[in-house]
């Protein structure tokens, strides 16, 4: 029988870190903040045979006879600091939003430091309609026409303009970790005489990120960004990446 469950705050710096103790019938869950707490309490809700499977009523498992008494000894530090499933079921929003959502999350520990991964250039198109408008030369030549969610990377302009940008939005998110600077879906790179010497899309793509991330290291210590490995620019680069550079690899 479970008596008194309790939560103890602590000065460690690693956020993510627990610790679960049993005593009797006393549970003792202790963590830094608000992170390592929700993982504790779904690790010993674990230990009592809870667990959810997918994010729908029918995955989630309520244990119909849990143990009249648990022993736990943990001290837990995630290896992985950053932890998501694309899963089965897709993005449907029916399965990405709400409470089976969030409980899928929450059960499995899944999340960890904010690190940005999606596309972003198209973003940063749409985000900057006046300054393409003012500067179409900025976006990628394709069949003749600068169009498109691409960008003509070799234009200096466009780089220093794209690392401002993410700047501000790093800036705007205090807990980000690395922000995404990974190209937009599909094809569509710039064609120009410039950019065709800079090299392949990889190369391409890693001459902006590792512009990008040391204008963010001159703001922000230790900042990072991210893009995938992926598409047109899955291909080893040619040019060297930065040690800030987090590249994912993408199947």
């Amino acid at each position: 029988a479970v008596g008194n469950v309790r939560f103890e705050k602590t000065d460690w710096t690693d956020d993510q870190r627990y610790e679960i103790r049993t005593t009797g019938e006393d549970v003792t869950l202790r963590a830094a903040g608000a992170k390592g707490a929700s993982y504790a309490a779904a690790d010993f809700l674990h230990a009592l045979g809870y667990r959810c499977f997918a994010p729908t009523a029918a995955w989630e498992i309520l244990p119909a006879d849990p143990p009249r008494t648990v022993t736990l000894e943990r001290n837990e530090t995630p290896v992985f600091r950053r932890r998501g499933i694309w899963p089965w079921y897709g993005v449907w929003p029916e399965f990405r939003t709400g409470r089976f959502s969030d409980l899928w999350n929450f059960a499995n520990r899944m999340g960890g430091e904010r690190v940005e991964g999606g596309h972003s250039y198209g973003f940063f198109v749409r985000s900057e309609k006046a300054f393409f408008a003012e500067h179409p030369e900025c976006l990628a030549l394709v069949k003749g026409e600068r169009r498109g969610n691409k960008l003509c990377i070799s234009n200096p302009l466009l780089r220093e303009h794209f690392a401002q940008f993410v700047l501000r939005e790093y800036e705007s998110s205090p807990d980000i970790v690395a922000a995404s600077v990974e190209p937009s879906d599909g094809g569509g790179w710039c064609t120009c005489e410039a950019c065709r010497k800079l090299g392949s899309p990889s190369d391409r793509a890693i001459t902006l990120a590792n512009e990008t991330v040391s204008v963010l290291r001159k703001a922000h210590q230790g900042a990072k960004v991210t893009q995938y490995a992926y598409g047109l620019h899955s291909p080893p680069p040619s040019v060297k990446v930065d040690g800030d550079v987090i590249v994912a690899s993408a199947t």
